[in-house]
């Protein structure tokens, strides 16, 4: 008769999957509170406005992003596979909307470089998180 332990089988938190998790955490809280603090500001009124509806699309997005943030970096912390396939949505989602077509037209080049930081920085959460090492620490044991 062989031994069967009863306690759980504890599964490991990759290092990158905890400084995802703590990532998503600390830029929803952040993306939160700025967004909070527009609430309670007049809004100006656009010089054009084609610009005014993307800004109101802009925050939509932002609000979007703050409130799955904080879902992922939950899911991404205890391993459920939906927290990893919320990361790699989000990722895609923010490649998608920073990559298209006139979304920036007019920017300067500061902002393009940010956007060229976020982007990248979403690719790699993407491939990160499809490595076989990182998608078996969210397979159930």
């Amino acid at each position: 008769m062989q031994n069967q332990s009863t306690t759980p089988i504890r599964k490991e938190r990759p290092p990158g999957v905890v400084i995802l998790a703590i990532y998503y955490f600390v830029f929803s809280l952040i993306m939160i509170c700025v967004l909070t603090k527009l609430l309670f500001e007049p809004e100006p009124e656009p010089a054009n406005p084609v610009i005014g509806g993307a800004v109101s699309n802009l925050l939509l997005f932002l609000w979007y992003e703050a409130i799955t943030g904080f879902i992922t970096a939950f899911g991404l912390w205890f391993l459920a596979e939906w927290g990893r396939i919320l990361a790699i949505i989000g990722a895609v989602l923010a490649v998608i909307v920073l990559l298209w077509p006139h979304t920036f037209q007019g920017a300067n080049g500061n902002m393009i470089f940010g956007v060229g930081f976020i982007v990248y920085l979403s690719v790699g959460i993407i491939v990160y998180l499809m490595l076989p090492g990182v998608r078996g620490a969210f397979r159930a044991s």
